[in-house]
């Protein structure tokens, strides 16, 4: 457990529950364990050792890690050596891991955006979607919102889709709550992100599944701020249209 608890502290919480089934498994857990690189870079919770270890060769496998979820960790450790050195070793690059978390919204969320960039390069899907307790049918555009991403969240609207075209409906995906990502910028007060948002056309008149807008959960959470910010957008006509 005390494995699982120092892995953890590799990732933010969007992406960390990809770990969470480790529990009770793995060699690393078990009593007389050999201490090795990548072992000591878990339990010190030394991200670039990890990226380190990996690129040296060491067994993910011997620490109780699956292909994937070593690439969601290198990918978190904004590591794009790592990441290119396990996709080259076979791993697939959209595999999820074992909480369904895959590699490039753990980047996303930890703003990992050199390695965001090398795993849309190596062909991750930028609308690939997460279902986790915290992740409920996320993009990794959602994933860089909720963490105040800003660069990541540029990287990932300007990212193509995979026929070649610049996603225009990225911007306005919707959850199972039937929200965008606009929303969570307007309830974590991300007024940088909200301004991205819009100018990549979000359409402001969406409403989630009970039937408010973000507005009205910038207005309920008290941000005034973003009320003011998306009230001039509407005004000034920059709300895109429901697509």
């Amino acid at each position: 457990m005390k494995a699982i608890r120092s892995l953890l502290a590799l990732v933010p919480a969007t992406a960390a529950v990809v770990l969470l089934a480790f529990a009770g498994r793995g060699a690393a857990d078990e009593p007389g364990a050999s201490a090795t690189p990548l072992r000591d870079a878990i339990d010190a919770h030394e991200r670039s050792a990890f990226a380190a270890a990996i690129l040296g060769g060491a067994d993910w496998h011997e620490a109780g890690l699956g292909d994937a979820d070593a690439l969601v960790l290198a990918a978190a450790a904004d590591s794009p050596a790592a990441v290119r050195y396990l996709v080259s070793r076979g791993v697939a690059v959209d595999a999820p891991g074992t909480g369904g978390t895959t590699a490039l919204f753990a980047a996303a969320a930890a703003g990992a955006v050199d390695a965001a960039k090398t795993l849309i390069e190596l062909g991750a899907d930028p609308d690939a979607r997460v279902q986790t307790a915290t992740a409920p049918s996320w993009t990794p555009l959602f994933a860089a919102v909720d963490n105040g991403r800003e660069v990541a969240a540029g990287l990932l609207l300007a990212a193509p889709r995979r026929d070649g075209d610049r996603c225009v409906e990225r911007v306005d995906a919707i959850d199972r709550y039937g929200r965008t990502p606009m929303f969570y910028a307007a309830l974590s007060g991300q007024s940088l992100l909200a301004i991205l948002l819009i100018d990549r056309g979000a359409d402001l008149s969406i409403r989630d599944r009970d039937g408010a807008t973000a507005r009205d959960l910038a207005e309920a959470a008290g941000r005034s701020d973003l009320v003011s910010l998306l009230d001039a957008a509407k005004a000034a006509g920059k709300s895109g249209p429901v697509r």
